[in-house]
C-alpha cells in the first residue's frame, strides 16, 4: 500500500514538471519568435515536441522511464540553449539547479546519480568545448527582455521545485506518521490477543503462566489459588448454540471479576476453566473469597442467560513456596467438587 501511494503520488509531481516545462518552453518559444532569435526558438520548439514521450509514459505509469526521458531532454534542450546562447554564462545554466531538484523528487537513487552524471558532461562540454573552439557562442550582450524573461521562468521553476519538494517532505512525513499509528495499533492488539482472552475480557492462560512463574519467586506469601470450571457448558453448546454458551462465558467471567480484589489475577485457562491467583492470602481468607463466588452465582447466575451459571470450584493456598503445587491441589479439588455433585445428580 506504501509503495502504491509513493507510486501515485511520484506520478503528479512528474505530470506537473512535464506541464512546467512544457509551459517554460512555449514562453521561451514565443520570445525567440518575437524576438528572431532560433537559438531560443529551435530548442525550445524540439523541447515541447519530445516531451510528449515521458507524458505518455507517466499516463501509463511507466514513472522511472517517464522521469529519466523527462531529465534528457530537459538537460538537452537547456544545454542546447546555452551552447548556442552566450556560453557557460547562458542564463539557461541557471535551471541546472532547479533539474537536479526534480530530479531528487522523481527518481530513484541510481537514476538520479545517472542524471547527475549526464548534468556534469553538459557542464564540461560548456566550459571545454567553448575552450577548445568547438563552438562559438554568441557574444555577450546587455540584459534585455527576453533574458528577464527567462530568468523570472528559471526562478518560477526553481520555486516550483521547492514547493513540490516541500510538499512531497510533509507528506512522506504524514505517511509514515499514519504508518507508525497503524504499527503501534496493530502491536497493541497483538499484546491485548497476548494478555487477554478476547471473549470474556480477562487474562488468558498466558499471562497466568507468567505470573505463576512470577509469584513463584517472589514474597507475597502466603498465595491462594482459586480453580473454577463452569458447569454444563459442552451440553448448553449442543442443545442451545455457542451463542448462549459464550454468553454465559462472559457472565461467568464477569461474577468471578466482581468477586475478587483488584490485585488479584483472574485468567480464562482453558474452554470452560478459569483461575485466580490471590497473593497475600491465606486459607481462611481464600475460603471467604470461594463462598463470596458462590453467593454472587446464587444471586446474579440466571441474569441474562437462557440457563443458570453453575460452577465447581476448588481452591489452596501456598503458605512459603510450591505455587505450582497449590495450583494442581486446587485443580484436583476443584475436579472433586464437580464429582460430588454429578454424585448427588
Amino acid at each position: 500500500m506504501h509503495d502504491a501511494e509513493s507510486s501515485i503520488q511520484q506520478g503528479r509531481i512528474l505530470l506537473r514538471v512535464i506541464r512546467l516545462s512544457l509551459i517554460a518552453y512555449l514562453v521561451v518559444l514565443v520570445v525567440g519568435l518575437a524576438t528572431l532569435e532560433p537559438t531560443m526558438y529551435v530548442p525550445s520548439a524540439v523541447g515541447i515536441v519530445l516531451l510528449v514521450l515521458p507524458a505518455w509514459l507517466t499516463q501509463r505509469d511507466h514513472f522511472n522511464t517517464a522521469a529519466v526521458s523527462a531529465e534528457l531532454i530537459l538537460l538537452a534542450t537547456l544545454t542546447t540553449l546555452a551552447t548556442f546562447g552566450n556560453g557557460i554564462h547562458d542564463t539557461a545554466l541557471l535551471a541546472f539547479p532547479s533539474l537536479f531538484l526534480f530530479s531528487g523528487l522523481m527518481m530513484r537513487r541510481s537514476n538520479f546519480l545517472f542524471t547527475i552524471a549526464a548534468a556534469l558532461l553538459a557542464v564540461a562540454w560548456l566550459v571545454f568545448g567553448e575552450r577548445a573552439g568547438l563552438y562559438v557562442p554568441q557574444p555577450v550582450a546587455p540584459p534585455t527582455p527576453a533574458t528577464f524573461i527567462i530568468l523570472i521562468m528559471i526562478f518560477l521553476a526553481s520555486a516550483y521545485a521547492v514547493f513540490l519538494l516541500s510538499g512531497s517532505i510533509r507528506d512522506s512525513l504524514a505517511l509514515a506518521r499514519s504508518e507508525i499509528s497503524r504499527r503501534e495499533k496493530l502491536e497493541e492488539q497483538l499484546r491485548q490477543y497476548s494478555l487477554f482472552d478476547v471473549m470474556t475480557g480477562v487474562h488468558n492462560r498466558n499471562l497466568f503462566e507468567q505470573e505463576l512463574a512470577r509469584l513463584e519467586k517472589g514474597r507475597a506469601y502466603p498465595i491462594s489459588v482459586v480453580v473454577v470450571d463452569l458447569d454444563g457448558l459442552k451440553s448448553l453448546n449442543d442443545t442451545a448454540g455457542h451463542v448462549v454458551g459464550d454468553g454465559m462465558l462472559k457472565q461467568a467471567a464477569a461474577l468471578l471479576k466482581s468477586a475478587l480484589r483488584s490485585e488479584d489475577i483472574l485468567a480464562r485457562v482453558g474452554g470452560d476453566e478459569f483461575a485466580a491467583l490471590l497473593p497475600s492470602t491465606d486459607e481462611e481468607t481464600a475460603l471467604r473469597v470461594v463462598a463470596r463466588i458462590r453467593e454472587k452465582v446464587g444471586t446474579e447466575g440466571n441474569a441474562a442467560n437462557a440457563a443458570p451459571v453453575r460452577l465447581s470450584i476448588g481452591t489452596a493456598t501456598a503458605e512459603s513456596s510450591d505455587l505450582l503445587g497449590a495450583f494442581a491441589l486446587a485443580d484436583r479439588r476443584m475436579y472433586e467438587d464437580k464429582a460430588a455433585k454429578r454424585a448427588k445428580g
